[in-house]
């Protein structure tokens, strides 16, 4: 199923040129306002007919077991969720690199966690990337699926609600080609999806106690991404008030504290940060 969020860049003109002969295995769903990605993935579930659902983004790639090999691990190990790894590719679709990721989410150890603590470990660490989900249809609706409230955090969120409630596990294989580009979404709306990130984060924390033991970490990391991406985009002002307004000021680390002197350094602030962040990288 392919669902069009009110697109109107001639998108489905070219897909119904690409499925032709096949439509009766591809169904294109076309809505008639822009709701955003949560709520269009919402609306394609409800109205699939699949035991087993998975994601994929327009840019990018399955491998080609990806789908076999998920569907055997739910049916075997009697669980809801499966999720796996990651490599990127670049705009020509030549792999470069494999996900740092990775490392993370092979050292969680499904089997041993409570569904507390495995619920914890997602909160903290975020490492379910959407397009490597296969999940049982039920289950997904059954927590209401993703909130469409939200532009970013969403699918964490929902990883993690989902933890509490349902048996998952991971495999350690690569089966999503995600695609690296300066127009994804990820890059040209950081801030807002980090916005999204720290609201998620609020809800979650009102629903579950458990969670607040992590979550000044939590909160920092997004708010300094929040500010790094100001300061790089020549807005140090911004930068500075949403280190002010987001985090309080009796809990700043160093961190903290070298960004908001970064933040009065104007130009030269961006370019430190420049270079800070191609050393990390």
């Amino acid at each position: 199923m392919i669902i069009d969020d009110f697109s109107n860049d001639g998108s489905v003109e070219r897909v119904r040129k690409l499925i032709q002969g096949y439509e009766n295995k591809i169904k294109i769903i076309e809505l008639d306002k822009n709701i955003g990605a949560a709520g269009a993935r919402n609306i394609a579930i409800r109205r699939a007919d699949a035991e087993l659902i998975s994601f994929l983004d327009q840019d990018d790639r399955y491998r080609l077991d990806k789908l076999e090999k998920q569907a055997e691990a739910i049916s075997k190990n009697d669980v809801k969720l499966v999720h796996g790894n990651i490599v990127h590719m670049n705009e020509k679709g030549d792999i470069i690199r494999e996900a740092r990721g990775n490392r993370i989410r092979n050292n969680i150890n499904y089997k041993q966690m409570s569904k507390k603590e495995l619920s914890q470990n997602l909160f903290d660490l975020n490492s379910i990337r959407l397009g490597t989900v296969m999940v049982d249809r039920d289950a997904f609706l059954n927590l209401g699926g993703f909130d469409k409230d939200l532009f970013g955090g969403e699918d964490w969120k929902f990883w993690v609600e989902f933890a509490t409630q349902y048996k998952m596990q991971h495999i350690d294989d690569m089966l999503y080609e995600k695609r690296t580009h300066p127009r994804q979404v990820g890059t040209t709306k950081s801030i807002q999806r980090s916005q999204g990130k720290i609201k998620a984060l609020d809800d979650l924390l009102n629903e579950y106690d458990f969670l607040q033991d992590k979550s000044d970490k939590k909160r920092s990391l997004l708010v300094r991404q929040i500010a790094k991406r100001y300061i790089l985009d020549g807005f140090p002002t911004k930068g500075k008030e949403a280190l002010k307004n987001n985090l309080d000021l009796k809990k700043w680390r160093l961190k903290e504290i070298s960004l908001y002197f970064l933040t009065h350094t104007g130009k030269f602030g961006a370019s430190i940060l420049n270079i800070y962040m191609g050393n990390k990288n």
